[in-house]
């Protein structure tokens, strides 16, 4: 417990009242003057300190200079308050710490300090940002609660200072407003706080990181974001630095394509403006493994030529000869996809159970190497198609009018804005189709004229169909 006297205050001659414009991680925030608590008088000039009735013993007052116990964020001095200790019957003690009558400005009006514990572990306390629009401010029971935080919520890290901004509720624009910073707790832990200042216009940080992996070779990164349209990521493998420069995207999510199976990372910030970013949130850490993907089709019309997806058809991968099975089923484009494997090196075989009607095709089996390979695609093609079918099975046929000459391209492949098409002879598409993974048509264009437009998408694996009115040709694509 630590005891102190108005004596061993000391006059500092350096005050920590400093003015931040576009500065170290403010961003370019328009910024009050910072308050560093390092008058001689304490509170502050305009500053109130209050509490509950049930404690009496410690108040928020100034630090000792040079206390390694309670040290400052900056400067000589810091705001503190000791832990209470008072008998179960009279409650939980509350000690106030008011700021001066301050009128909000600004379209995103923030409270920026640093805070810091004395005690690690979860002693109980809880910590408060209030605010009353009350001339008087001594009227505790006007006060509303603005943010509220356990000990590990407010510093996950107790002994060391944590930077923290709390977002002024909007109805407080314009208003002259009272901030309390509030203690509660019953021997519970203490708190610093140091350089308390008003941001006029904060971009708040994303929350709510994730990533997602379902398919080889890729992720899908997410955050949650506070009415902003633009964010900045930065993508990293797990033993690399952090640069501060990323890739500006437009919705909360992005995705990254053609990795290797490995550890990664990634940062994100929202930027309200040019000159106004939020901190970086982050990093994220995540595992990418490595997967077999590919796609199950058949000749639908006996040009020997694969033009139709196999919705429904079973794949079996059997991983060193019976050491891992694993089943799944094609989707409406006809892919399929084991992801995660977890594998370095392994010999694996590939079957797909002929559906009725089709004959049986031999499976494949291969040895690879994950690690030089993270993503191996295997297409099977049903190329024979029995005589004779039942009634009741419906198997889709072309037109007999055969382009068997005709052979499709596309590059390039990975794509970023436009994507191309083209064949061996005049034949071309009347129309074209893109679909992501989930089978949601994305783009449906009509007389394409060689190429497709396909800028908006977002990063990811799609699948193209090209139809020709006799024939139809489905192929893969990787959107960057």
């Amino acid at each position: 417990m630590y005891f102190y006297a108005s004596n061993q205050l000391k006059i500092t001659v350096m005050k920590k009242i400093l003015t931040l414009f576009l500065a170290g991680t403010l961003g370019c925030f328009a910024q009050t003057p910072v308050e560093g608590f390092e008058d001689v008088v304490f509170p502050p000039d305009g500053w109130s300190t209050y509490d509950n009735g049930v404690g009496y013993i410690h108040f928020w007052q100034q630090t000792i200079e040079a206390n390694p116990f309670t040290p400052p964020y900056e400067g000589n001095y810091a705001a503190f308050i000791d832990r209470e200790n008072v008998p179960n019957v009279y409650g939980t003690a509350q000690d106030w710490l008011v700021t001066p009558y301050t009128t909000v400005t600004g379209n995103s009006p923030a409270i920026h300090f640093y805070s810091r514990l004395t005690l690690n572990g979860d002693q109980g306390s809880i910590y408060r940002i209030m605010m009353s629009t009350n001339p008087d401010s001594s009227n505790l029971g006007d006060y509303t609660v603005v943010k509220e935080w356990t000990e590990l919520e407010i510093n996950p890290v107790q002994m060391e200072y944590r930077e923290v901004y709390v977002p002024i509720p909007q109805q407080a624009i314009g208003q002259q407003v009272y901030f309390a910073f509030v203690m509660e707790n019953d021997y519970g832990d203490r708190w610093l706080i140091d350089n308390v200042s008003f941001i006029e216009d904060y971009c708040e940080q994303p929350t709510n990181l994730d990533a997602s992996v379902t398919v080889p070779n890729s992720a899908t990164l997410s955050w949650t974001g506070v009415n902003q349209s633009l964010w900045e990521v930065e993508f990293l493998a797990s033993n690399e630095n952090p640069t501060g420069t990323g890739v500006l995207v437009s919705e909360n999510s992005y995705t990254v394509t053609g990795l290797a199976a490995g550890n990664y990372k990634y940062y994100v910030r929202a930027v309200c403006s040019e000159i106004n970013q939020s901190e970086w949130s982050g990093p994220y850490s995540f595992i990418l493994y490595n997967g077999i993907d590919g796609v199950v089709s058949y000749d639908s019309d006996k040009d020997k030529e694969c033009d139709s997806p196999l919705e429904g058809a079973e794949v079996v991968l059997t991983v060193n000869e019976g050491e891992y099975v694993y089943t799944t089923y094609t989707d409406s484009l006809g892919y399929y996809s084991f992801y995660p494997l977890n594998l370095s090196t392994a010999t694996v075989n590939v079957e797909v159970t002929a559906p009725e009607g089709f004959k049986e095709i031999d499976p494949v089996a291969l040895s690879v190497d994950f690690n030089t390979q993270p993503d191996v695609s295997i297409d099977m093609c049903f190329d024979k198609v029995k005589k004779h079918l039942p009634d009741d099975v419906e198997v889709e046929v072309k037109s007999t009018y055969r382009l068997n000459d005709t052979q499709f391209s596309i590059y390039p492949n990975p794509v970023t804005e436009r994507l191309y098409f083209t064949s061996q002879n005049i034949g071309q598409p009347e129309t074209v189709q893109v679909f992501d993974v989930n089978g949601k048509l994305c783009i449906e264009q009509n007389k394409p004229q060689g190429s497709v437009d396909v800028q908006k998408l977002q990063p990811g694996l799609y699948f193209i169909k090209l139809s020709t009115g006799a024939e139809t040709k489905n192929m893969k694509f990787i959107k960057q």
